[in-house]
């Protein structure tokens, strides 16, 4: 419980932000969250012309999670799918490697082996929860740095680094393991500590904004003991990474998976999933303000 005076996010069980899962009391499960990712894309893609992807297809290679065996994952050549297929819509994975050696990464030693096939269930958690998000999305491919580039090959690292920033400008979606610290953290889509349902309100006029002070509070209502903020993203694990600026900067679309809640950015701005935090623009993201400006509509 939130101590005395402490600011907390409440709205009318009326209000439509009550409408997303992360508001009821019972936490949303890995399908709630990905309704609400396809809902953003939808309202990006409907609306927001600067946030088209070139879906340029840069990278040498990606993994097709298209393959006619169950739970296996394979790694393919881009470059020869584009031939046949035109330009490739696929996603990205931004993510920390950890303090230690990532053990499931693509070699010279094994990467015939994965051109055949990866089983998912001997990848890393944050790998897999990126792999079922990308499926249930719809998109066939997905890009992992670890697995998409042969880690041990000198001249294929120095190809490839060349192109990273292509591979986040030219993804449709990129997805940040944003408070994850390795690759077995995951991307908290199953896990989320679910906000207080008092009980459901009438309309109450000292409820109409997205914080009210503890003590004010007069009727009951739905309550949300940390609300969406910035700081959740710019005092991540990930955020402390020397490459994550670029990745930033130059997906068009990028969901933060954080430990208490999803954030959607986008070049139109940021929202947070509880739909207590917008910002709009792109240059203060850019410039890592905590400044945020606080609006109950979405992006």
């Amino acid at each position: 419980m939130a101590p005395p005076h402490s600011m907390l996010g409440a709205c009318s069980s009326k209000d439509p932000k009550a409408q997303r899962a992360i508001w009821n009391n019972t936490a949303p499960n890995f399908i709630h969250r990905v309704h609400v990712i396809q809902e953003w894309l939808d309202v990006c893609e409907r609306q927001h012309p600067n946030c088209q992807s070139a879906e340029i297809g840069l990278s040498t290679r990606s993994l097709d999670l298209d393959t006619q065996e169950l739970d296996v994952v394979q790694l393919v050549g881009m470059q020869d799918i584009e031939k046949t297929s035109g330009l490739i819509r696929y996603a990205a994975l931004s993510h920390c490697w950890g303090s230690g050696s990532l053990l499931c990464k693509t070699t010279k030693l094994n990467s015939a082996v994965h051109r055949k096939g990866i089983q998912t269930k001997s990848l890393p958690r944050t790998f897999q929860d990126a792999i079922r998000i990308t499926i249930t999305l719809g998109i066939r491919y997905l890009w992992i740095d670890a697995l998409c580039i042969i880690q041990d090959d000198a001249d294929d690292w120095s190809i490839e680094a060349a192109k990273m920033a292509q591979v986040y400008q030219g993804s449709y979606i990129t997805l940040a393991a944003t408070s994850a610290q390795d690759g077995n953290g995951g991307l908290f889509v199953d896990a989320l500590r679910s906000p207080t349902l008092v009980v459901s309100t009438d309309d109450d006029p000292q409820l109409q904004g997205n914080t009210v002070e503890a003590s004010s509070l007069t009727t009951t209502c739905l309550v949300r003991c940390s609300i969406g903020s910035l700081r959740d993203i710019w005092d991540s694990s990930l955020s402390r990474r020397a490459w994550v600026l670029q990745e930033l900067v130059l997906s068009p679309r990028l969901v933060h998976f954080t430990s208490q809640q999803m954030y959607y950015q986008c070049h139109e701005g940021i929202e947070s999933e509880d739909r207590t935090l917008k910002v709009a623009g792109f240059s203060s993201i850019k410039s890592g303000s905590v400044a945020a400006e606080a609006d109950t509509n979405g992006l």
